[in-house]
């Protein structure tokens, strides 16, 4: 891979952003873990039904009912509605495990939640997940070779709903399907939950894969009807976007799970011998091209043409895959014959089972391999693959990725410390670069997981960056719990529902993120690499940085296959630095501010003007408002609640929203490890500012409660320009307030 050198002064900008509109020293650090909240505030739980039409309700922009202009397709890197042409971006959140199958009331609830935080679309994630009360049982899992008519109807109500308000669907078709004897597995004794990896080779695991995909597909859903009353299928539904064939899940992407069990060790075995075969006509041959001084190429007695095969590529089966090849003294091409074999079994899955999607089943639907986690080294040869063969590439992403995560006594958050703005690289250092050149960009999993203190700072910040790149961002996840308990704090890391302070910003995000409030980047940069890079782990561990990892705050970036380009894009250094010059987003007037050094995040736009971060004791200067923050760090936001700017619009919502965390919640200091989880209700520490209002007319601003109603009027005053001064602090106990004209 060519390593592009650009000059010492654009790498030192990158890094680190020149002038700002910013010039007093970082903000005031304070006790993350166990802050006093002697003047926080009780948070009650929404009553969504009740906040449909206050200012706190995004849905005004979900274009309903989901699917009425069409299938959507892949136009380059843009999702395009087949009937109009119109491009769409989704802005999405998770669904997660027993979260599918809600009762009728709750799912009503749930889908009000959904649209009225701003999100068109949902990833229904886990359907398979447990041998209890998944898609296959209400209670015990005994097979899983048939779907339960009760909890896909369940399922099937809730997609009846959020299609209704204009929310889209994405499903996953195998994430963690439990090994149960019912099923009659070959391989039982060597499957882990999930199935993986061996679900990409084991002929029995592929077919039962299919017969799950049609089943799940073809069921018509009784509650979406077509235009003559027949009940349509998710297949045929124009609101069913993504599918994505398995969750996290790669030979060379993830460690390759257990191979101690005889049936797939033997069965991987023989699959690469056989391979070996077609490539190599003689012993003699392959022991020549895997020769290597110092390294172990061909051992005696290793013959591909042994009876059923001996080469060995599994170890004595004892250590995961790949890693397993990183520790043998192999010679560099037995090494990349092994990488390329994996490459190819992996192709070959993947490629089978679109084909059976498309071809057998007559989906419409985007499809892609597998959506990637893992380490961000091995990913790229998931991204050159879906180049090749599928419709779009999805990534995983986190901030403070619990470790472990079970929400409890020695439950732990990783970096918070931080904060997204001055640290964030756990979800931007590698998700830029992972995108595909010329395919749709789907995060298909990204949070900021709570108990923290800047999970607000980073929703808003993921809706300006996926804004600016054109990302399809997924949060993992708004609800995974069986049932609705409007009294339970948060309980789990990743929940956004029973989070007050993610929740409550959320409106604020979808607004600016549907509506299309930031521009769209001009430039582009992507790596270029062909399959041997990606597959060459000593050359791809690093290369996705090049040493300007920041880039992607100035100019579309991502990796580019030789395979795919025409030879017209500009990809060079020189192209790099010309987006750097022409379209950096440290300027004062654009769009984006963001200030690492500082720890202060800004969004200038004529429908939303929004300061986060480290800003306290600072005055940010934006076209519509002057913000002044009292508080040490906190998110606020002015949204247009119309489709008319700042300036003209008659309703704008300001979200003003810091730290959550449950009563009773005590974590150590440095606020990563839980000690006690605590319970409901969840307290927020209010946010004291005072906001200039740049507009000579009158306005008025109302103090409201959790469900958007006004609740006391807070005082306006003019200033010498003529314009309106206010301030906002404890007194109101408010996340949100209303502003009129």
């Amino acid at each position: 891979m060519k390593k592009w050198v650009l000059s010492v002064l654009l790498v030192a900008a990158l890094i680190s952003p020149g002038s700002s509109a910013f010039a007093d020293p970082p903000g005031t650090s304070y006790t993350t873990g166990n802050p006093d909240t002697t003047d926080w505030f009780v948070w009650e739980y929404p009553d969504d039904a009740k906040a449909m039409g206050t200012a706190i309700d995004a849905s005004f922009l979900l274009d309903a009912p989901a699917g009425k202009h069409g299938f959507a397709k892949a136009d380059g890197e843009n999702i395009i509605f087949e009937n109009t042409g119109e491009k769409v971006r989704f802005w999405g959140t998770n669904v997660v495990m027993q979260a599918n199958f809600l009762t009728h009331d709750e799912s009503d609830m749930l889908a009000d939640r959904i649209a009225r935080s701003g999100f068109n679309l949902v990833r229904f994630h886990h359907l398979d997940i447990n041998k209890t009360n998944n898609i296959f049982a209400e209670g015990t899992v005994t097979s899983t070779r048939s779907l339960n008519e009760n909890q896909l109807d369940k399922m099937f109500y809730l997609m009846s709903k959020l299609k209704e308000k204009g929310i889209y669907f994405y499903m996953d078709l195998l994430v963690m399907r439990p090994v149960v004897a019912g099923d009659n597995l070959n391989g039982a004794d060597g499957l882990s939950l999930g199935w993986k990896p061996h679900n990409i080779y084991d002929p029995q695991l592929v077919e039962l894969q299919k017969e799950y995909a049609e089943q799940l597909l073809s069921t018509p859903n009784p509650y979406i009807t077509d235009a003559s009353g027949q009940p349509v299928a998710l297949k045929d539904d124009p609101a069913l976007i993504f599918i994505d064939i398995n969750n996290e899940n790669s030979l060379l992407q993830i460690p390759g799970g257990d191979m101690s069990s005889p049936y797939y060790s033997e069965m991987y075995t023989r699959l690469f011998n056989n391979w070996l075969g077609l490539k190599y006509a003689t012993r003699a041959e392959l022991e020549a091209a895997w020769h290597e001084d110092g390294k172990v190429g061909l051992e005696p007695g290793e013959d591909f043409a042994a009876p059923a095969g001996n080469v060995n590529i599994v170890g004595d089966g004892s250590k995961a895959l790949p890693a397993l090849y990183t520790t043998m003294n192999y010679s560099e091409a037995r090494k990349q014959d092994i990488y390329q074999f994996t490459y190819d079994i992996l192709y070959d899955f993947f490629d089978d089972f679109r084909h059976y999607l498309k071809d057998d089943l007559g989906v419409k639907a985007l499809i892609t391999s597998t959506s990637m986690g893992g380490p961000t080294n091995k990913r790229g040869t998931t991204v050159h693959l879906n180049t090749q063969i599928m419709d779009y590439t999805d990534t995983h992403s986190y901030k403070s990725h619990p470790n472990p995560n079970t929400f409890g006594r020695g439950g732990a958050l990783t970096s918070w410390t931080s904060g997204s703005i001055v640290g964030g690289g756990e979800l931007y250092r590698s998700t830029p670069w992972l995108r595909a050149f010329g395919q749709p960009y789907v995060i298909g999993e990204w949070q900021v997981c709570s108990p923290g203190p800047y999970s607000a700072e980073g929703i808003l910040m993921q809706s300006a960056v996926a804004s600016f790149q054109n990302w399809n961002p997924v949060q993992f996840d708004i609800f995974s719990e069986p049932a609705i308990d409007k009294t339970a704090g948060i309980n789990r890391f990743f929940i956004s529902y029973s989070s007050a302070d993610q929740t409550s910003i959320q409106p604020a995000a979808g607004m600016t993120f549907l509506r299309g409030d930031v521009r769209e980047a001009e430039g582009q940069f992507y790596t270029i690499y062909d399959k041997n890079d990606v597959l060459d782990q000593k050359i791809y561990t690093n290369a996705y940085l090049l040493g300007f990892e920041n880039a992607w705050m100035y100019t579309k970036v991502g990796m580019a296959g030789k395979e795919t380009l025409d030879g017209d894009e500009n990809m060079t250094p020189e192209a790099l630095e010309e987006a750097f010059q022409k379209y950096k987003r440290n300027d004062p007037g654009k769009d984006i501010d963001w200030n690492k050094r500082m720890g202060v995040f800004r969004v200038d736009t004529e429908y939303t003007n929004i300061a986060t971060g480290f800003i306290g004791g600072k005055t940010i200067p934006l076209s519509f408002a002057n913000i002044t923050l009292n508080n040490p760090s906190a998110t606020i936001a002015l949204n247009s609640v119309t489709w008319d700017t700042l300036a003209d619009t008659d309703r704008i919502l300001l979200s003003a929203v810091s730290k959550a965390r449950n009563t009773g919640m005590v974590m150590d200091d440095e606020g990563m490890v839980m000690q006690e989880p605590g319970t409901g209700p969840m307290l927020v520490e209010p946010v004291a500012a005072d906001l200039v209002i740049k507009t000579t007319g009158d306005i008025k601003v109302y103090a409201l409660d959790s469900s958007g109603q006004r609740k006391g009027e807070v005082p306006v005053v003019k200033t010498a320009e003529g314009y309106s001064r206010f301030s906002i602090g404890k007194e109101y106990q408010a996340v949100h307030y209303e502003i009129t004209k």
